[in-house]
C-alpha cells in the first residue's frame, strides 16, 4: 500500500508542475509584462499569452497663477469716553467744625453730626442747601449736579462756615 501511495504522490507532484510552467510571466527592464508561450491547451488557454501593453506618460504640471494683493487695512474706531462713576463724600461735623469738600459734578456729600451739639447745612444765599436740625448720628446728603463753590454754614452756629466746590 506504501508503495501505490508514493506513486499516486509523484504523479500528482508531475502534473502539478508542468500546469504551472505555463503561468510564468517574465518582467523586462522597461516596465511591460510579457507573456510567455505556455504548453497548448494549458487550462483552456490557446497555447499563447498576449502582451501587455506599456503605461502612458505623466503630463506637465500647470504653473501656478500669480497671488493677489494684500487689500489696504481699515482704520481704527475711535475710543470711547469713560463714564464717570458717580462718588459719595461722607464728611463729619466735629468739635463745632465742617469741613471744606472738592467732588465732581454728580457726587453727593454726606454730613454726619458727631457733636453733642444741635447742627444745621444751611447755604450762605439761597436754599441749595438746608438740613433739618440734626441730633448727633444723623446725616444730611445732597447731590451736587451744577459745577461750582457753595458756601454754607450752621444756622445754630453762624460762625461754624465751610464750602463744597464741584468740579466738571
Amino acid at each position: 500500500m506504501k508503495t501505490l501511495l508514493t506513486g499516486i504522490f509523484i504523479i500528482a507532484i508531475a502534473l502539478f508542475l508542468a500546469g504551472c510552467a505555463g503561468q510564468q510571466n517574465t518582467i523586462i527592464p522597461t516596465g511591460q509584462v510579457v507573456g510567455v508561450p505556455g504548453p497548448a491547451g494549458v487550462n483552456g488557454s490557446d497555447g499563447e499569452t498576449g502582451a501587455t501593453g506599456s503605461t502612458g506618460e505623466t503630463g506637465e504640471t500647470g504653473e501656478t497663477g500669480e497671488t493677489g494683493e494684500t487689500g489696504e487695512t481699515g482704520e481704527t474706531g475711535e475710543t470711547g469716553e469713560t463714564e464717570y462713576v458717580a462718588q459719595t463724600s461722607n464728611t463729619d461735623i466735629v468739635n463745632m467744625r465742617f469741613s471744606d469738600v472738592t467732588i465732581k459734578t454728580g457726587d453727593t456729600v454726606t454730613w454726619t453730626n458727631q457733636d453733642t451739639e444741635q447742627h444745621t447745612v444751611s447755604s450762605d444765599s439761597g436754599n441749595e442747601l438746608n438740613s433739618p436740625v440734626m441730633e448727633n448720628g444723623q446725616t444730611y446728603s445732597h447731590t451736587f449736579t451744577v459745577a461750582g463753590t457753595y458756601t454754607y454754614h450752621c444756622s445754630i452756629h453762624p460762625s461754624m462756615k465751610a464750602r463744597v466746590t464741584v468740579e466738571d
